[in-house]
């Protein structure tokens, strides 16, 4: 652990008005972890939009629930992406913080296959055992976390649920 990120926040904050943009920006340049410390930072100060950018493309390969939240906090976030992780289309919904479509939420055959909690709830998944999404129409679980608490297959699950098991072509 270097000095700058035994520092905290405040301090930085201080540092940060005399050292200015550019400092903050060579600083953030260093290194990863050098570029989430300065992140809240720049955030805090509400800094020009090509400093802010210039953090961000550092401080995105950090690892850990803390980066996440920080890179979050940029105000550009939100316009940088509205593709669906699975399948590129446009979309506004996300899934545990994942742009997801309903597209392909509803298809069975991809990993991010989602269907209704009250389905789940008929074969026996308790409600603190899974991930539930507050979808517009009730509750949704992924198939995949039913599948990993209920041990069984893909195939088997369809079966439970009514569902084809083979892919139309």
């Amino acid at each position: 652990m270097s000095l700058i990120q035994s520092l905290p926040v405040e301090v930085l904050r201080i540092l940060g008005t005399y050292a200015g943009d550019r400092a903050l920006v060579a600083l953030a340049r260093t290194s990863i972890t050098h570029a989430v410390t300065v992140a809240p930072v720049v955030i805090a100060f509400r800094s020009p939009w090509r400093v802010q950018y210039s953090v961000y493309l550092r401080a995105r390969y950090g690892f850990g629930a803390h980066v996440y939240r920080t890179v979050r906090r940029f105000s550009f976030v939100g316009m940088i992406s509205r593709c669906c992780r699975c399948c590129g289309q446009n979309t506004q919904r996300r899934v545990n913080g994942t742009l997801l479509c309903c597209k392909c939420t509803r298809d069975y055959h991809k990993r991010c296959w989602m269907f209704s909690f009250r389905d789940a709830k008929k074969l026996g998944v308790n409600a603190e055992h899974i991930f539930q999404h507050s979808g517009a129409r009730g509750g949704l679980v992924f198939g995949e976390h039913v599948q990993q608490v209920l041990g069984c297959t893909r195939r088997q699950l369809l079966m439970h649920l009514g569902l084809p098991c083979v892919r139309k072509a």
